[in-house]
């Protein structure tokens, strides 16, 4: 007579077993994944764990980061590449905590969006701008010492109308790191060095989202605008 029970009724280990095959299977899928895949699967797990979702959006093609890099000068590094091809962009919600003078959540605009925000600015980069007055004292090492704007930064983040505004830079001093990221705040006007690389910059914004989700997604208890959608009931 055919033996109707399930696996786990004849021997309950196997329940065990799946469990632990279903976790493997996991870790591998992980393992797979390039280093920027999995801060992109950390960052969906986060929203998830604060009950929000997270789109992506449609990614830029070869061809189109080719052309900003021609007309900036400007060669990204393998991760930003990446990114931008997984999602051009994160369709206008904060996905990012950036630490400047207090902690920011920021969006990652559209390829395009960042490229006319740095040829906005391309007519006025002169060094050091005079309507904006001698950079801050004793900034850091790594970074430019006059700018506030520059040719060879290329914004990839930003909150509240580029005031907070963060750079992938590609000038910098001999103490600093091709690709590192910085960010400008503004009023009172500053530019911080955040992380060595933008990878770096990645895990160190997934880091800062985890541990204060609560005051970067909410205002006031209420739910920021610039918050992802939330998952279905």
């Amino acid at each position: 007579m055919l033996d109707t029970r399930s696996c786990e009724e004849i021997n309950p280990i196997s329940k065990d077993l799946s469990i632990v095959l279903l976790f493997a299977q996991g870790y591998f899928y992980l393992m797979s994944l390039s280093a920027l895949h999995q801060q992109i699967e950390r960052l969906r797990e986060i929203f998830a764990d604060n009950g929000f979702q997270m789109p992506l959006a449609s990614p830029a093609t070869a061809a189109q980061i080719e052309a900003v890099e021609i007309e900036t000068g400007i060669a990204f590094d393998a991760d930003l590449r990446e990114f931008y091809q997984t999602t051009n962009g994160s369709s206008r919600f904060a996905w990012l905590a950036v630490q400047t003078d207090g902690l920011t959540p920021c969006t990652f605009p559209t390829l395009e969006k960042c490229f006319e925000w740095w040829r906005e600015w391309l007519p006025y980069d002169a060094g050091v701008h005079e309507q904006f007055g001698p950079a801050e004292d004793e900034r850091d090492a790594r970074l430019q010492p006059q700018h506030y704007v520059h040719r060879r930064w290329f914004p990839i983040a930003e909150f509240n109308g580029w005031g907070t505004t963060v750079f992938f830079d590609a000038d910098l001093t001999s103490e600093g790191t091709f690709g590192q990221v910085i960010a400008y705040q503004h009023d009172p006007d500053a530019v911080y060095f955040v992380a060595d690389s933008f990878l770096d910059f990645l895990i160190l914004s997934n880091d800062l989202l985890q541990q204060n989700a609560a005051n970067l997604l909410f205002v006031d208890g209420e739910l920021s605008m610039w918050a992802p959608p939330q998952l279905q009931a």
